[in-house]
């Protein structure tokens, strides 16, 4: 199910170890992912179509994904869950 927001959309939920794709306003080049207390933010490149294909990174299910585009008071926030393969 897609979460659609002002310059940045993409899925609510995404499986551990897989790859969303996100679709940005025309005006991001970038996309910064946080994975709540996890480590490092990650920044990923915007390429011309807009699109961005984020891998997930290996999390234990449950935790929220934090991405961004934009800056200052144009900054948007995304937020996908990691739910675990079915068995």
């Amino acid at each position: 199910m897609p979460q659609n927001g002002e310059g940045v959309r993409g899925p609510i939920v995404a499986p551990q170890g897989g790859t969303v794709t996100i679709e940005v306003g025309p005006n991001e080049n970038t996309i910064e992912v946080h994975a709540g207390g996890q480590g490092d933010t990650k920044s990923y490149r915007v390429e011309p179509d807009k699109s961005a294909s984020i891998p997930i990174p290996a999390v234990p299910p449950g935790t929220i994904l934090a991405l961004y585009v934009g800056t200052g008071p144009n900054r948007r926030r995304l937020y996908i869950e990691v739910v675990a393969l079915a068995s």
